[in-house]
């Protein structure tokens, strides 16, 4: 990860821990288009939430989806959430959750662990 990006996603989260939640979604949007995973998670699960951004729970598989694709173990995670609880327009799938869960665990995803563990504990750390 450049400094550049490192330095994004800290700002991101900044943002997202402040509630500043419509600052996260649009400082996140132009990584998400350059095919930043971790950016991708973060507006799948803005849309989500339906925090900084319409709830929109197609959009957040859709992020989800695209961050999975870049090996974002939390994205598959999250996927798992919506495809067992369901939402709107996404009938739930106990199935499809499992598969999502599996990948993530395969991946390495620990529940509970913060969502940035993969990166330096702090800032002075990069």
């Amino acid at each position: 990860m450049s400094d550049e990006e490192l330095q994004a996603f800290w700002t991101v989260d900044d943002a997202i821990c402040a509630g500043r939640y419509r600052d996260a979604f649009e400082l996140a949007s132009p990584w998400a288009e350059a095919n930043c995973g971790w950016a991708e998670n973060g507006l799948g699960s803005l849309y989500a939430c339906g925090f900084g951004a319409p709830l929109d729970t197609s959009l957040a598989i859709h992020y989800y989806e695209r961050a999975a694709a870049h090996g974002v173990a939390g994205a598959w995670y999250a996927l798992g959430t919506v495809y067992s609880t369901g939402g709107e327009n996404v009938p739930a799938n106990d199935l499809k959750a499992a598969e999502c869960y599996r990948k993530a665990e395969d991946l390495g995803y620990v529940l509970g662990a913060p969502h940035d563990f993969a990166l330096p504990r702090s800032r002075s750390d990069s």
